[in-house]
């Protein structure tokens, strides 16, 4: 099983990039584009690593982190 990276960004190009680069290396990739869906994704997908923007509108990545 490949490990999960979820990408955390509002940014969806960024997101989108960085994804198919993951997806090539073998990776499965989850996304998330706002605070709310991201600790939902996060809680949802258990992901093996996580890459948080700090600036992330419906909560920021402070408070994903504490969530």
């Amino acid at each position: 099983m490949p490990e999960k990276i979820l990408i955390i960004d509002d940014d969806v190009a960024l997101v989108n990039q960085i994804g198919r680069r993951l997806r090539a290396s073998g990776y499965e990739v989850l996304a998330a584009f706002d605070g709310i869906s991201a600790v939902r994704q996060a809680h949802a997908g258990q992901p093996d690593l996580i890459l948080l923007d700090i600036k992330l509108p419906a909560g920021g990545g402070a408070a994903v982190c504490r969530n």
